[in-house]
Order: C-alpha cells, then structure tokens, then sequence
C-alpha cells in the first residue's frame, strides 16, 4: 500500500501531479528513472541498493514527484538533502 500523497493543493491534484513518500512497491520506477541518467543518479542507486527505499539506515526518506501517474522526479530527504 503506498503512503498518502502529501499534495494538498487541489490544483496540484486536479493536474495530475502528486509528491509522496516512496516504499518498496516504487523500487522498479525509481531505478527506471535514475537508470535514464546514471552518472547523476549514480549515489542514490547505490543506497538504494544497499539499503531499499525505507530503512532506517539511509537516515531520511525518500520522495517522489508523480506526473500523471509516473514518477519524474525523486528525493532523498533526512541528514541530508540528495
């Protein structure tokens, strides 16, 4: 089950586009994306390869910008911000 959007602006919602946090269902469409550019997304797909989308080691969460239903953007949030 994938985790409430955090959009709340109904104009946002209206025109398809959605943040929220990403889980383990995502794991196929985030290596999709960073795979379209590998040396920019070369960091996040090695921890995601070492820890998943959700553990507690990575010391933030992960996030998503949805278009129309298919994940264009990602966001590692905590410590850091990548």
């Amino acid at each position: 089950m994938n985790a409430p959007a955090i959009t709340s602006n109904p104009a946002l919602q209206s025109s398809g586009v959605e943040v929220r946090e990403l889980n383990e269902l995502d794991y196929r469409d985030v290596l999709a994306l960073l795979a379209a550019s590998p040396q920019q997304g070369v960091h996040l797909e090695s921890l995601i390869a070492d820890h998943g989308l959700t553990s507690p080691a990575l010391r933030g969460r992960f996030f998503g910008f949805f278009e129309a239903g298919q994940l264009t953007g990602l966001a590692l949030i905590g410590h850091q911000i990548i």
